[in-house]
């Protein structure tokens, strides 16, 4: 079997790559077809909404994970105080560091009993068994108002 070049479909920000490893392939023209560009070996575009409906809505019948909030100010990536996830499910996840060593997975605020080396290896297993993604900062600080709520009121 031989292919010229793959296409990877990105369901959350609908986007497709291109890759090829021929030099006879330009996967740049084939990107620039759908409005796309990129080098004759890797390339992108973003898909139409008519093409996003038919090679995703009606080949996958599933929901595309969002994906990660990427202007947060307040949920960021690795922080030790805690990083909010959430998934299809409504499940939420917090990622923090309990020392410098371990990392904790709640999730639904029940903590995992695995803990993890790196916040790299927590985030991914919230992620690739969760399908979870990084919340927007509002949805974040909310979280945290209610924690703080709840607190007073236990007073």
């Amino acid at each position: 079997m031989h292919l010229d070049y793959i296409a990877m479909i990105n369901m959350g920000s609908k986007r497709v790559s291109f890759r090829t490893i021929h030099d006879h392939i330009n996967v740049a023209a084939i990107a620039a077809l759908f409005g796309g560009g990129g080098h004759q070996k890797a390339a992108g575009c973003s898909l139409t909404v008519e093409a996003y409906k038919q090679f995703v809505l009606e080949t996958f019948h599933l929901e595309p994970i969002p994906e990660d909030a990427k202007r947060n100010r307040y949920n960021l990536k690795g922080t030790t105080f805690g990083t909010f996830y959430k998934n299809h499910h409504d499940e939420l996840f917090l990622l923090y560091s309990n020392n410098e060593m371990d990392w904790i997975i709640e999730i639904n605020k029940i903590p995992l009993e695995q803990t993890f080396m790196s916040f790299k290896d927590a985030e991914w297993y919230v992620k690739r068994y969760y399908q979870a993604w990084l919340v927007r900062d509002d949805l974040f600080v909310d979280y945290l108002m209610q924690e703080v709520n709840k607190a007073r009121h236990l007073k």
